[in-house]
């Protein structure tokens, strides 16, 4: 039994140590990325005008007190160890120096981990007594429901609090349920809340809608990240019939199926507000996923969205015939983000008809879609036609040369894209050589992206022929394309007497760094990168 409670004690003992440890770390950290605030220049700078405290814009602090944690130590480093001020010391003198700033209205500290404990500290020696803050950011800091339970009536204080963030915490349901208290209490108008990458869950989510029905100035509204199921949405979808001023939503990256997204496009079809709908990296698969959503952007829908995400949903085709019909007659949706599904060519046949006929959309993202070298050639039939995209993703497609000859060809004829990604598709010599004969045609596009292609010197060279004569292309990404010195000098060669271009990114191709410099020596700006 002696032993038995030996090894207790030693448990605790190193329980004990461990919390201490924790505790120390917390406070430290916020003391690295405050101490410079200390110096006297910095002090000046600040004066009593400040209007913003930014705290990552001083991280060249921790350097110093890393160096002296390694052992690396130079003289100013050797003096400051054998001062008598402690790390505490030092938080203390930069809060007071802080509270000097009395017209303070945006507090930024994010990213710099302070913890629970640092936001005691905080409290204390600043936040206690403010009361004129507009926006407060404090994600990427490692607080717990308890960390939230403390700072809420310091929130609470603020009156004309416009901007929220507590993005990427450990915040769960009993932290949030503080939080909407007070909001509740307060009801603050068109705030913008951030509450991405955290642990709310089903049961944080359902607090959430009562949040919503009862604070009707939420405008906008991040839950990405916050492992929100079906059950949670049910109850956010409630929330969104009473809300009246909610404008963006983001329920992107949680585990909400075909069950909950039906309940949230029900919802969403009597709601006259939101504007912007993230429902990206979630569970709507399955061939009947696009039936969903139909509704929404339909023509008589009385939801006035003008941007919709959908990627990383593994949608397929089998159900996308109604969504394409909607969105052929759809009068508000300006981007659609359909990346990382399952398209195919029978969906880029239905899209392209589609596209035909809407007027309305200018950005369209269907990165990995597996469309192939048909299905590009399906959409380029819309590009004859469409003159309001304005940006079309179709990265990592394999459309081969083929496919983006066909594109290549449609721009001559197509008066609205200005911007077009092609990244990894394969493309080699052969399609550069078909956009160098047309490209001087080409009076609308801005920005051509063909990173990780096959261009390689070959292709270079056409392009840099082409450039000679370019009036409207102002950047061009070729970056990771087997291009060599060769490829590059003939590039810059080229576009020494046009001004246009303003971008030429050669970044992961096998060039010489020195060729890079000396190719924008004679420019304020660069031109080319590597």
């Amino acid at each position: 039994m002696e032993d038995l409670y030996g090894g207790k004690d030693k448990i605790k003992s190193v329980v004990g140590i461990c919390s201490l440890v924790l505790g120390i770390s917390a406070s430290y950290g916020m003391y690295l990325y405050y101490q410079r605030l200390q110096e006297q220049p910095i002090r000046e700078e600040l004066g009593s005008e400040v209007t913003s405290l930014r705290m990552w814009e001083h991280l060249e602090a921790a350097e110093i007190f890393v160096n002296e944690g390694s052992g690396s130590e130079t003289s100013s480093t050797r003096e400051r160890s054998t001062s008598s001020n402690t790390p505490s010391k030092h938080l203390h003198r930069l809060l007071d120096a802080i509270t000097s700033c009395s017209t303070t209205t945006t507090l930024d500290l994010s990213s710099i981990q302070i913890g629970d404990d640092g936001v005691e500290i905080l409290i204390k020696h600043f936040l206690h007594d403010q009361t004129s803050l507009t926006e407060i950011n404090m994600s990427g800091n490692n607080l717990t429901d308890r960390g939230i339970e403390l700072l809420a009536p310091c929130i609470g204080q603020q009156s004309k609090l416009a901007v929220l963030n507590l993005s990427h915490n450990l915040i769960g349901p009993i932290g949030f349920k503080c939080l909407r208290s007070l909001l509740l209490e307060k009801g603050y108008g068109d705030l913008k809340l951030d509450l991405s990458m955290n642990r709310l869950g089903d049961r944080g989510a359902s607090l959430v809608g009562q949040m919503l029905e009862k604070v009707p100035r939420i405008q906008e509204l991040d839950l990405n990240g916050n492992d929100i199921g079906d059950l949670g949405a049910m109850s956010i979808a409630s929330g969104i019939q009473f809300n009246i001023h909610l404008q963006k939503l983001n329920l992107g990256s949680n585990s909400i199926g075909d069950k909950g997204a039906r309940i949230i496009r029900t919802a969403l079809e009597t709601n006259t507000t939101l504007t912007h709908l993230w429902l990206h990296s979630n569970s709507i698969a399955g061939m009947n996923g696009w039936g969903l959503f139909h509704s929404i952007i339909d023509r008589d829908s009385k939801t006035p969205l003008e941007y919709l995400s959908l990627s990383f949903n593994q949608l397929q085709n089998g159900d996308i015939e109604k969504f394409c019909e909607a969105l052929a007659d759809n009068t508000r949706l300006r981007e659609l983000d359909l990346g990382f599904n399952k398209l195919g060519q029978l969906g880029a046949n239905k899209l392209s008809k589609s596209l035909k006929k809407n007027s309305c959309l200018s950005v369209l993202d269907l990165t990995n879609n597996e469309l192939g070298p048909n299905g590009a050639l399906h959409l380029v039939s819309c590009l004859l036609v469409n003159s309001t995209l304005r940006n079309l993703n179709l990265n990592g497609n394999n459309i081969g040369d083929e496919g983006a000859s066909g594109f290549f060809e449609a721009l001559c004829f197509n008066e609205g894209l200005t911007v077009l990604n092609l990244t990894n598709n394969d493309i080699g010599p052969s399609g550069a050589r078909l956009l160098s004969g047309i490209l001087r045609h080409i009076r609308t596009l801005r920005v051509l992206v063909l990173t990780e292609n096959r261009i390689q010197d070959k292709g270079a060279l056409y392009f840099a022929e082409t450039l000679q004569r370019n009036v409207c292309l102002v950047e061009l990404h070729l970056c990771y394309n087997g291009i060599t010195d060769e490829g590059a000098n003939a590039l810059m060669e080229s576009v020494k007497c046009q001004t246009a271009l303003t971008i030429c990114d050669l970044t992961g191709n096998d060039i010489d760094p020195d060729l890079i410099r000396r190719g924008n020596v004679t420019r304020s700006i660069p031109l080319f990168y590597s």
